[in-house]
């Protein structure tokens, strides 16, 4: 297929420039500004033939997104697997701030347990299974995630990728790109109603997302912060907004656990009371029955 001859058909201004065309203005005029223009690449040099991007709002991804979108010939391939890879690859790899779902074709439903948190519990959170494909060397390898979409009031900012079985080749967490964790908790709404329905008072700051979960699962109040060096004094309005009184910071039975208590105590102290709770375990998704049913009894006397 002759791509050049494709992109002038469908673009009002087409340049080449090297292996790439330069074409505008990009498509998504709601989003991106009306003036920038894509760069699509017709020789495949470095990346598969076809991948575009804007360098204005970061959309980018393979060949077949781009002609769906301006209503060019499709690629045929026989291999969708490799086309929903550079996709999402492609995703991943932009440094724009927008934030995108991960394509339909590698999210399914979840269904089970995960980790001992019940799935009643998972699905209330949105959890959906990711198929999380990537390019190995001329292969394509699959790892299965466990997704949760990551709500701040009624806005989707971004999305958990927590890996389902222990790999030490994999990352634990593989999140959406861009900012967000510093500026959210997560789950937060959901959190938000428990405090409301149960008339609760105090919110408990973990760093993980599994730490929350697992508290979350015995009717403690949780927000997972990010860890240390997603957690700011920015975020203190948002946890005004829950109308509690007390904060417990929560932090792993580590160096960075603690101090990421103390930062969060120092940031918090003006407009809370900062409550403690020591315990023995590695962190709060690992804490004994006993360390957790004392916690809840703590929790529920404020």
């Amino acid at each position: 297929m002759d791509y050049t001859a494709e992109l002038r058909h469908a673009f009002s201004f087409c340049k080449r420039e090297g292996n790439n065309v330069r074409v505008g203005p990009c498509p998504r005029k709601d989003i991106c500004d009306g003036n920038k223009t894509l760069s699509v690449n017709i020789y495949g040099n470095k990346v598969p033939v076809g991948t575009f991007r804007c360098w204005q709002c970061g959309w980018s991804g393979p060949w077949n997104i781009l002609a769906e979108k301006m209503r060019m010939r499709r690629v045929n391939t026989s291999n969708d697997l490799t086309t929903e890879s550079e996709r999402v690859l492609a995703y991943h790899n932009q440094s724009g701030t927008e934030y995108q779902r991960l394509p339909h074709e590698v999210v399914k439903p979840w269904r089970g347990d995960w980790r001992d948190i019940p799935e009643k519990l998972l699905k209330k959170l949105g959890a959906e299974l990711w198929l999380d494909i990537r390019k190995v060397g001329k292969k394509h390898k699959s790892v299965k995630r466990l997704m949760f979409p990551v709500i701040m009031q009624k806005e989707e900012v971004g999305y958990i990728g927590a890996i389902i079985k222990k790999n030490k080749n994999e990352i634990k967490y593989k999140n959406s790109p861009g900012e967000w964790t510093s500026k959210s908790f997560f789950p937060f709404n959901y959190v938000k109603k428990l405090i409301k329905d149960r008339s609760i008072k105090i919110i408990i700051l973990v760093e993980g997302p599994y730490d929350a979960l697992r508290l979350l699962m015995n009717g403690i109040p949780a927000l997972c912060v990010f860890g240390v060096k997603n957690w700011n004094s920015g975020k203190v309005p948002k946890l005004l907004s829950l109308n509690i009184d007390y904060v417990l910071t929560l932090g792993d039975n580590d160096k960075a656990g603690e101090d990421l208590n103390d930062i969060m105590e120092k940031d918090l102290e003006d407009s809370f009371e900062v409550l403690s709770y020591p315990y023995h375990s590695k962190d709060p998704g690992e804490m004994t029955e006993k360390e957790i049913k004392r916690l809840k009894k703590l929790i529920y006397s404020y």
